[in-house]
């Protein structure tokens, strides 16, 4: 009888255990590439994330600039308006 039911397993409708092996093996290989994947999604998120906050910050920087040189431009003109005033110059 349990060599009966090791034939039925081994050669019958479902397949020998070779081919589940390899079905199991399969799905392992499977489960790991999609663990690699989760894994590496995390990580792009985790630097896209650091990339938005790296532009912002860029981008606040580059305003600030902005407005530095535009503080810089202004005290420069009226200190420049006088002395081109004085040199002839119709300002």
């Amino acid at each position: 009888m349990e060599e009966e039911k090791y034939q039925v397993a081994k050669t019958g409708n479902m397949g020998s255990m070779d081919q589940w092996l390899n079905v199991v093996q399969a799905i392992g290989r499977m489960e790991g590439k999609i663990d690699q994947l989760l894994s590496a999604q995390d990580i792009m998120k985790k630097v896209d994330d650091d990339h938005e906050i790296r532009l912002r910050m860029l981008e606040k920087g580059h305003w600030k600039q902005m407005g530095i040189f535009a503080a810089v431009g202004a005290v420069f003109m009226a200190l420049a308006i006088p002395v081109l005033k004085q040199l002839g110059f119709n300002v």
